[in-house]
């Protein structure tokens, strides 16, 4: 899903099979979270603001890589 009037993230994707949500930012990195329960991403999708949204929410509580 793009991100328009993110400051931060261009872009977030989510798998539903895998329960990854991987975060395209405007830098230009990726890094896809591990363990996003779908309730997660349908919150996410909601948000007025994704970056706050992130930060709260799944930053921290789930593991995640740089891809």
């Amino acid at each position: 899903m793009p991100c328009p009037g993110s400051s931060n993230i261009d872009q977030a994707d989510y798998d539903a099979d895998a329960q990854t949500l991987t975060v395209t930012f405007r830098s230009g990195q990726d890094y896809v979270y591990s363990g996003v329960p779908p309730s997660v991403w349908r919150q996410f999708g909601l948000a007025t603001s994704k970056g706050q949204f992130l930060r709260r929410v799944v930053q921290d509580r789930y593991p995640y890589e740089q891809a």
